[in-house]
């Protein structure tokens, strides 16, 4: 009789602990879940600055074969990158 006492007692705790264990996996998950859709957001602007970065960069060499190197044209080409950082400072707040 005393080990079915200490069998029930053992399923009980277990029961318990298997529950608490499950929940936790289950609030880890969620937290996993939001950081790689934070992630995928991340890199969604990587790209989207890489793609306007390569374009602005393509008009610079375009630019520079057409009409050689000028000073106005490095001038002009990172005052626009200035102009997007700032843009995307102040969009941000």
């Amino acid at each position: 009789m005393e080990n079915l006492i200490k069998a029930d007692i053992f399923f009980f705790i277990t029961a318990i602990a298997v529950v608490v264990v499950t929940i936790l996996l289950v609030i880890s998950f969620y937290y996993i879940l939001k950081i790689l859709k934070n992630t995928k957001d991340v890199t969604d602007q990587v790209k989207h600055g890489s793609d306007i970065l390569s374009g602005d960069l393509s008009d610079l060499r375009q630019n520079i074969k057409a009409e050689g190197v000028k000073l106005k044209f490095f001038t002009k080409f990172f005052n626009s990158i200035k102009k997007l950082g700032v843009n995307n400072k102040k969009g941000k707040n």
